[in-house]
């Protein structure tokens, strides 16, 4: 699994840097993005195959944001990450494929990502 690109979406510049370092040093390669508009224009220059983003990030719903992502990139595995509890439920049917409550271990993130399907 190490060496998948992650496009991480958090508009918190420490906690960005903080997940981005963590994930780097497990062998991912990562660029980060503040805002929705950012990580849509980033989407097809990076090719990640996997997303991580605040889900409470964007003036649109995060379901919104995860459509629009797919439309670019059907097969990216996008996981929703916020302090509020979502139904994990409601977010797969919205076509996110996990969802983590923050705070959060990288033990449970690593686990998550784990259940991505190889491409």
């Amino acid at each position: 699994m190490t060496g998948a690109r992650v496009l991480v979406l958090e508009d918190n510049d420490l906690a960005a840097r903080a997940l981005i370092h963590v994930l780097e040093l497990r062998g991912y390669c990562c660029q980060g993005v503040a805002t929705a508009f950012d990580a849509l224009e980033r989407l097809p220059l990076f090719d990640p195959e996997i997303v991580l983003y605040e889900w409470s990030l964007f003036a649109e719903s995060g379901v919104g944001l995860a459509r629009r992502m797919r439309l670019v990139k059907p097969k990216l595995f996008i996981v929703a990450l916020s302090a509020a509890d979502e139904p994990i439920g409601f977010c797969r049917d919205e076509g996110i494929d996990g969802y983590l409550t923050k705070p959060f271990s990288f033990v449970d993130l690593q686990a998550l990502l784990a259940t991505r399907p190889m491409q």
